[in-house]
């Protein structure tokens, strides 16, 4: 068995998924490829997509960290962290992610890095609590699933208006 089973890749394939629909509402909300690939919108645009990245890498190691109790009785062929990745390291690869997307989100714009502070939160809050939640987690999740929107919007304008015309 090596790191990368169908498990680790679906996970990555979740990651990924979540970073294109990132890419594709914010190329609708900017209207324009060619004002997109623009000097001025491209560079922050790609540090915000990293940015984005790296959190929900991030989130998704702090999530096998939460659930290592549980996933131990109901998927123990799909563990990694305790038998190929320790508890610490994984917990401090959790915070230098977290912290890497923070600090690259300043640099696309201060609202986006707003936006992503405040889906990293949720996200944590999530993790750390969704055991015990009851009837808050699906509008948790309804609030987590519709995030990307924001995040899109305020990474493409900087929360400015868009430069659409239709």
């Amino acid at each position: 068995m090596h790191l990368l089973s169908e498990y680790s890749i679906f996970r990555l394939r979740r990651v990924l998924s979540i970073t294109v629909g990132v890419f594709c509402i914010s190329l609708y909300s900017v209207g324009s490829f060619r004002l997109f690939v623009t000097p001025g919108y491209l560079h922050p645009f790609l540090i915000g997509l990293a940015a984005v990245f790296l959190v929900l890498c991030a989130v998704y190691i702090m999530n096998d960290l939460c659930d290592l109790r549980y996933d131990m009785i109901n998927r123990p062929d799909q563990i990694y962290i305790s038998r190929r990745i320790s508890l610490r390291s994984a917990a401090l690869l959790t915070a230098l992610l977290m912290f890497a997307g923070g600090v690259l989100s300043l640099f696309a714009n201060t609202r986006f890095f707003a936006v992503l502070l405040a889906v990293s939160a949720l996200s944590a809050a999530y993790n750390l609590f969704s055991k015990r939640m009851s009837f808050l987690k699906p509008v948790i999740v309804s609030l987590l699933v519709v995030s990307i929107y924001p995040l899109s919007i305020t990474l493409t304008a900087g929360g400015n208006p868009s430069p659409r015309f239709d």
